[in-house]
């Protein structure tokens, strides 16, 4: 045991050798996570942005759906009353043109709205 403390005494001694190429290697990588630093911390600030700006159009978005929604759902009791009267007076109301064009403009307003909402879920 003496032994290796002498040896370690002795190692302790002498002055410590680091090696230049290691330091400078070392210094590169230090200064490319400085910039990679910069540029994540640029990254998160613009995402951070986008974000909230992409929450405001969401929710603008949403409201507007919501509006929509609402007057599908009035002039669905318009079309009832004329598919109604239609039937009063023999008429088949799904040869009506505006029966099919107001079921055609619905169907791809709905549809519209419910991959607005899936993006909108998808997003925030």
């Amino acid at each position: 045991m003496e032994k290796v403390e002498k040896i370690w005494a002795e190692l302790s001694a002498q002055p410590q050798k680091v090696d230049l190429a290691t330091m400078q290697d070392l210094d590169r990588v230090t200064e490319a996570l400085s910039i990679a630093r910069t540029r994540l911390n640029q990254e998160l600030q613009d995402l951070a942005s986008m974000m909230g700006k992409l929450e405001v159009r969401a929710d603008e978005a949403d409201k507007f759906s919501l509006k929509t929604d609402k007057m599908i759902i009035s002039a669905e009791g318009t079309m009832r009353e004329l598919i109604n009267q239609a039937k009063e007076l023999g008429i088949n109301p799904n040869e009506l043109k505006e029966v099919k064009e107001f079921m055609s403009q619905r169907d791809m307003v709905n549809d519209l709205i419910n991959d607005l909402r899936d993006l909108i879920t998808k997003a925030i």
